[in-house]
């Protein structure tokens, strides 16, 4: 099911549901959380060679994702209620741009 607001001629998705999958704006306590997932994603990446350095690079900190949220540049990927995925962007000028995705490795 597909929730959307109108806003000033722009549609804004609300929420996703998918399965079990949702898929919606981050919450503001959920900020902590994003960093593990991050992580997680991370860490698909050490069993290629190319990409290993990855796994050990900088996550985003929960205060960048607070600055995604008041701007309404996060989603989360939620199963069982539990964060398993997000996604970060903002304006930059015109465009919207995608500064993060991450889906977790479990």
């Amino acid at each position: 099911m597909l929730h959307r607001c109108c806003s000033d001629k722009a549609w804004r998705i609300e929420q996703i549901d998918a399965g079990e999958v949702t898929i919606r704006r981050t919450r503001p306590a959920e900020a902590a959380l994003l960093p593990g997932v991050e992580r997680s994603a991370a860490r698909t990446f050490e069993s290629i060679e190319e990409l290993a350095w990855l796994a050990g690079d900088d996550v985003l900190s929960p205060d960048q994702h607070r600055h995604f949220i008041d701007v309404g540049g996060s989603w989360v990927a939620l199963t069982s209620k539990r964060p398993v995925g997000f996604a970060c962007a903002e304006r930059v000028g015109p465009d919207l741009h995608l500064w993060e995705v991450a889906v977790g490795h479990e």
